[in-house]
């Protein structure tokens, strides 16, 4: 055998006379792995680098969501203003209706002022108006009277599209709504009263009711009539038999109330619901010590909304009371749950699914504006932006009307 050395082969003559190259490195015992043995080992090292990718995504992740949840002023928006007690803001809706919401707040003592309320975005407009409020319809319109220097009276309306309507007085004073909110009835001392529509036009002919008697509503198709002497009756007129159908009550505490087919008043410690042909219907007891300071029949007619105060005299008289709600068919009482403080005055949304109050605060120094949606647990107030009502809100002449602009006629 002829052995030749290279650089690296060694080359071997055999015993036929061919040459055989081999490699003259020192042999292994291991076995000599083959091509897919070394994919597939690439393969599980490449799984393994990608599971430490995302786990190190995973972690960045949940840091950066633990800065973003308890530090967003400082990594978000570093000059954001706190709303911490500022209320609503504008734009915010204070109630959710399928029904745009107006609420108006009238107040005539001392300065005859307005304030509106758009409840779907949180805007108060406050306005001077005329004069004093003598009834509110409910479909969305006040109504009033002023007088001049002179002496001559002069009526109003003004509705939640602050649009003002006057009369000249020729019918007298004391304008009260009729069945239809398109027109009212203004009667005077003189012993009439006339069925006039917001336009100044005479929808009746002027009927006598009895001397010193005011309408104070109208009942289908009778009126509600107060003040007859020597006695401060409350008495159901029928204009065309031009007679008395019925006296309801006495006394100084009366409260009525009127709608197409409800009466609704309180005498001493009752509140009576009659209907509108003076038929007595269902009676209410006020609670052992309190007094009705208001009542207010729902526009759909089927409940009366009943502001219940402590009784002149006793401990917390003059400090607001609470809400009740009132059944007329079942006659069932909902007594509010979170309307303590609630002063006499009261508003129905124009749906009769939601009744507004306003309500003293705990130091008894302003009032603020509270809503109760019927068949919930208890009302909540509303937080109204830079809405600080007085202490007197409740006094002389002042209202309060929640109506929709968009639906009137």
């Amino acid at each position: 055998m002829d052995i030749q050395h290279g650089d690296r082969y060694t080359s071997i003559m055999n015993n036929r006379g061919s040459t055989v190259l081999t490699d003259p490195r020192p042999m292994s015992d291991s076995p000599v792995p083959d091509a897919q043995a070394i994919i597939d080992e690439a393969r599980r090292h490449q799984r393994r680098r990608q599971r430490r990718v995302a786990v190190l995504i995973t972690i960045l992740i949940v840091v950066l969501g633990a800065v973003a949840l308890f530090k967003p002023s400082v990594v978000f928006n570093p000059g954001a203003p706190s709303r911490t007690g500022q209320g609503t803001p504008t734009n915010t809706p204070l109630v959710n209706s399928p029904t745009p919401l107006t609420l108006d707040l009238f107040r005539s003592a001392p300065t005859p002022t307005d304030v509106s309320v758009d409840l779907a975005t949180g805007a108060v407009r406050t306005s001077t108006h005329l004069g004093l409020y003598a009834a509110m319809p409910r479909q969305g319109y006040v109504l009033g009277y002023n007088v001049s220097p002179n002496g001559t009276y002069g009526a109003f309306s003004y509705d939640l599209r602050h649009t003002l309507s006057t009369w000249t007085g020729r019918y007298g004073t004391n304008p009260v709504p009729a069945n239809d909110p398109r027109f009212v009835w203004v009667s005077s001392w003189s012993g009439t009263a006339t069925e006039v529509n917001q336009n100044e036009q005479p929808v009746a002919p002027t009927v006598a009711i009895p001397a010193l008697t005011l309408v104070v509503g109208q009942a289908g198709p009778n009126l509600v009539l107060t003040g007859s002497p020597p006695l401060h009756l409350l008495e159901l007129w029928s204009p065309t038999q031009q007679r008395i159908l019925a006296t309801l009550g006495s006394g100084e505490s009366l409260l009525p109330d009127v709608s197409a087919g409800t009466i609704v008043w309180s005498e001493r410690n009752v509140v009576n619901i009659d209907r509108a042909d003076g038929s007595p219907g269902p009676v209410l007891l006020v609670p052992s010590g309190d007094v009705a300071r208001f009542l207010a029949i729902s526009p759909d007619g089927s409940k009366v909304a009943i502001v219940f105060q402590p009784a002149p005299g006793t401990p917390r008289a003059g400090k607001g009371g609470h809400v009740v709600i009132e059944d007329i068919a079942s006659g069932v009482s909902t007594s509010v749950t979170g309307s303590t403080g609630a002063l006499d005055l009261f508003a129905w949304s124009p749906d009769s699914s939601r009744v507004f109050f306003p309500q003293l605060n705990r130091a008894d120094t302003l009032v603020s504006v509270a809503t109760y949606r019927i068949g919930s647990r208890q009302a909540i107030p509303l937080p109204i932006p830079g809405l600080h009502l007085p202490r007197n809100l409740h006094g002389a002449w002042a209202s309060i009307l929640v109506g929709s602009p968009a639906t009137e006629g």
